[in-house]
């Protein structure tokens, strides 16, 4: 993996994490990414960048701005101070970011890898606390656990305790290790969901039932337009993550709608 400035890149699942935060681009300009860490400090020419990534395709300087602009977005950076890439107008753009290449780890019998090979992981979904205000939106947090418990049931290589045995657990005081054994479960995946001015915000915890820490956790922000929609996005983005942090390879099979144009690239 690579470290660009402050950010981990995950090039296999399109993803930049740093610190708590998770974010997924385009395989596109994932690509262009890795091409400009590769030549990093080095101008890098708009018709490079054509020729590499858009050759064959009917595409002019406009769809490269795109680009910049997603990875840009993304980066929270500005043309006028950049901090991770540089313009230069007509010519081309050159990452300023430093680079340096993160080792992976051995893995050591406390890893997410060695668990994995030590015991089978059952994952179990709880009930999402909601906190979204309006009625047509009371039951996003139970839909959004039913997807992910279902995303889970289609995956070869975790098993999952359904979504109606995990329900009966829904506002009990249970510690995890309780709700562990009592599902027979390994870990936990728990979560809640807040809205404020049309931003949904979901915050989704891994509790490892067997010693009762918390694994792994993260916070996703999206504009809600399209409850049904941001449910299946948000929770193949979750499961996907966590299959990532048992070392277990797997993309996410979200769908874009005709509605999520912006995201049609993403997986």
């Amino acid at each position: 993996m690579l470290l660009v400035g402050d950010w981990t890149v995950h090039e296999n699942f399109d993803r930049l994490t740093r610190a708590n935060e998770e974010l997924h681009i385009t395989p596109r300009a994932m690509d262009v990414l890795l091409h400009l860490a590769k030549h990093q400090g080095e101008l890098v020419t708009k018709e490079e960048l054509l020729d590499t990534f858009w050759r064959g395709s009917i595409s002019s300087d406009n769809a490269v701005h795109k680009t910049m602009a997603e990875l840009r977005r993304v980066f929270g950076d500005s043309s006028k101070d950049p901090q991770y890439i540089q313009t230069y107008p007509k010519r081309g753009y050159r990452l300023i970011a430093e680079v340096m290449l993160k080792e992976p780890l051995e893995a050591e019998s406390n890893s997410p890898a060695a668990f994995v090979n030590a015991l089978p992981i059952t994952v179990a979904v709880l009930p999402f606390l909601n906190l979204i205000d309006g009625e047509e939106n009371l039951n996003f947090g139970d839909g959004l656990s039913e997807d992910i418990a279902n995303y889970f049931g289609r995956s070869e290589q975790l098993s999952t305790i359904s979504h109606t045995s995990s329900f009966r657990f829904r506002g009990e005081s249970l510690d995890p290790l309780e709700i562990g054994r009592q599902l027979n479960a390994t870990h936990l995946v728990e979560g809640s969901v807040r809205s404020q001015d049309g931003m949904i915000r979901t915050t989704v915890q891994l509790i490892n039932s067997v010693s009762g820490k918390q694994d792994w956790a993260m916070r996703y922000d999206r504009y809600l337009e399209d409850s049904l929609a941001t449910q299946d996005e948000l929770a193949s983005i979750i499961v996907a993550s966590i299959h990532e942090f048992f070392g277990l390879r797997v993309r996410s099979s979200f769908e874009p709608t005709m509605d999520q144009s912006y995201l049609k690239e993403l997986f």
